[in-house]
């Protein structure tokens, strides 16, 4: 009788796994929808703080905090930095400097709503950076997601009249995007 049971033990066991793995990947999910919330809801809360005081006095206000912040957490490891570490540091410091630039003067030009999905276009532009630069095949995930992509960005693009309209604020914030790309791009 006792190989019987072993069964029934192991069923038990594989099912609690399975149970605990879609707990644990259902809270993951919801995380990142939470994440995605607050995102999605700090380009709302940018367009009206760069109404009161400018899109570079909040660049600098919020960025300039926040890099005090870190360098007063982190400055023992600042101290041992290298002089190649500093180089990438400012070269991705300045290409992420350009992408948050383009994404506050473009809210002041377009809906936040737009803002946000043009914004969002820097995930499937990364494997295109990947392709045109280290010649990385794209998989069909990622050439089906740019597609996608683009075909969002057409349909939004259209006003009420069913005009293509693509304006300054647009082109700003997709200048944003290909920089964020670009940035992402250099942690391949």
């Amino acid at each position: 009788m006792p190989t019987q049971s072993a069964p029934v033990t192991e069923i038990a066991i594989t099912e609690e796994v399975k149970g605990a793995e879609r707990s644990y990947s259902l809270r993951h999910d919801a995380l990142l929808v939470l994440i995605t919330l607050i995102w999605g809801s700090t380009f709302l809360i940018v367009k009206n703080t760069v109404s009161l005081s400018g899109p570079f006095t909040y660049i600098t206000l919020s960025y300039g905090i926040g890099s005090l912040t870190l360098a007063l957490i982190f400055h023992k490891r600042l101290r041992h930095i290298t002089r190649a570490e500093l180089l990438s540091g400012l070269v991705l410091g300045m290409i992420l400097f350009t992408a948050y630039a383009l994404q506050t003067i473009g809210l002041q030009y377009t809906t936040v709503s737009k803002a946000g999905f043009i914004t969002g276009l820097y995930v499937p532009l990364v494997p295109v950076f990947a392709f045109l630069l280290l010649r990385q095949k794209p998989t069909l995930g990622a050439i089906v997601g740019f597609v996608l992509s683009l075909t969002g960005l057409f349909l939004l693009s259209f006003n009420d009249k069913f005009i293509l309209e693509f304006g300054l604020g647009e082109v700003l914030i997709l200048g944003a995007a290909t920089a964020f790309a670009l940035q992402s791009y250099n942690y391949l």
